[in-house]
């Protein structure tokens, strides 16, 4: 199993509608690749991991070289459920993340009208097999 270091920060986002998410587009003109984890609270106000990842510390560096804007799309896992608060946690570290500045200029969410058929379920159905 991998192991993705802890968020340094986050920022929590929210829209007017809530919808199912199927992608979650940032942008950022410093500190890019500093997303590690998104996630949407459901109706009951619990949060839901829909993306997980190391920081880009690689992206992090061409992109400050280069002075170029990042625009990242995380392919997100689904919801089973509708959403309209999202939280973008980010590392910051020196050790493990994006030792800059931080910015997080929008947060654009692609969305379905209804749910699909490979969504997340909160909950989870686990049979035992005798061998």
């Amino acid at each position: 199993m991998d192991y993705y270091p802890p968020l340094t920060e986050y920022v929590d986002v929210a829209i007017a509608t809530p919808v199912y998410v199927v992608r979650f587009e940032i942008g950022s003109s410093r500190g890019m690749g500093q997303v590690v984890g998104i996630k949407a609270r459901d109706p009951d106000g619990a949060w839901m991991q829909i993306y997980e990842g190391r920081a880009m510390t690689e992206v992090g560096k061409t992109y400050k070289e280069t002075k170029r804007y990042w625009q990242w799309s995380a392919e997100v896992c689904r919801t089973h459920f509708l959403a309209s608060v999202f939280r973008i946690e980010v590392d910051t570290t020196a050790e493990t993340g994006i030792d800059d500045w931080n910015y997080i200029d929008y947060a654009k969410v692609r969305v379905a009208r209804c749910r699909g058929a490979c969504v997340a379920r909160a909950t989870a159905v686990v049979a035992l097999i005798p061998a």
